[in-house]
């Protein structure tokens, strides 16, 4: 029996889709350490001021104009009218299995009351808080999507419900479903999280392979490849996966 448990692993660790982009050198945060600071730095890029789903514009007190992308509130009126900084790879799929979040730790105490989960984890596991603050897997959101993805895992949902109008955004069964257009973006950012951070193991094959097909179909563009280096100029860090095929884009022109 261990010899065949033994056999699996050595298949699943050697699959070409599963050391797909294994090669590159990866470099995890180490800026920012206080999601206050991380998001105060995301809003400061200089880049369009549009939510990453829904492509609606908001302004500098981070109201959301919904007739701009004729967005339809669904269920949480006030979270729909600003923005919220989004993870990507949610907080729960983060840390959610260190022992900061599960048991606890003797920093993690309130008036002498112990405490637990997210809050413990970000303040005291050093990959986590790396990982949470990560520049590369945060994106501004509508509230009210970022409450209805909670922490669910992106896949296809068969249908098109359009709780949120034009916003190609689905939650059904404890599964978010992405517009088409933001599919390889998320891709890149799951499978760059995926080897920055290796002890937080974050993808099994199956889901790498869904994102090595999500990342085909819906390559880099112009957009994601300035993102990605205006976010090295205030953290220092590229996402390498989307960095290498940048590069490949521009040879192409």
């Amino acid at each position: 029996m261990k010899t065949i448990i033994t056999g699996i692993l050595f298949a699943v660790l050697t699959s070409p889709v599963i050391t797909q982009f294994s090669e590159l050198k990866y470099e995890q945060n180490s800026e920012y350490h206080r999601f206050s600071h991380a998001k105060k730095a995301l809003y400061s890029l200089p880049t369009p001021k549009e939510t990453f789903y829904c492509k609606c514009s908001y302004n500098r007190k981070k109201k959301v104009d919904l007739n701009s992308c004729s967005y339809n509130i669904w269920k949480f009126k006030k979270r729909a009218q600003r923005v919220e900084v989004e993870h990507i790879v949610p907080a729960h799929t983060l840390c959610g299995q260190t022992p900061e979040w599960k048991l606890g730790h003797h920093k993690c105490t309130k008036k002498n009351k112990p405490y637990k989960g997210r809050k413990c984890a970000t303040k005291t596991n050093k990959t986590c808080i790396r990982a949470y603050n990560d520049l590369h897997n945060l994106r501004p959101s509508i509230g009210e999507i970022n409450a209805m993805r909670s922490n669910f895992h992106f896949n296809e949902i068969e249908g098109e419900e359009r709780k949120f109008g034009i916003c190609n955004f689905e939650v059904r069964a404890r599964v978010a479903e992405p517009p088409d257009s933001r599919r390889g973006e998320i891709a890149r950012i799951y499978l760059f999280m995926n080897h920055a951070y290796k002890s937080l193991q974050l993808l099994d094959e199956k889901e790498y392979r869904k994102f090595i097909k999500w990342s085909n179909e819906d390559p880099v563009d112009h957009e994601e490849c300035k993102l990605n280096e205006n976010i090295f100029k205030v953290q220092g860090t590229y996402n390498v996966i989307v960095k290498t095929l940048c590069k490949k884009l521009y040879q192409k022109q």
